[in-house]
């Protein structure tokens, strides 16, 4: 396989998917007994699936495979 029919593909995947892509970001006080009340983030990302398997907004996107 070339480097460029490998791009290719993953320009194809990004430009499919884009759609259903997820960023998440969260913040919550917990206590601690040193400084008080402080603050834990977090940063997450994903791909929304919906129940029959399908991933992305409309006809764009087709079923999961594997």
């Amino acid at each position: 396989m070339e480097l460029s029919d490998l791009n290719d593909q993953i320009i194809k995947a990004v430009e499919k998917l884009s759609g259903s892509v997820v960023s998440i970001d969260s913040v919550r006080l917990a206590r601690d007994y040193r400084f008080g009340v402080v603050p834990l983030e977090g940063q997450a990302s994903g791909v929304i699936i919906d129940s029959t398997g399908w991933h992305g907004p409309g006809d764009r996107c087709g079923p999961c495979e594997g």
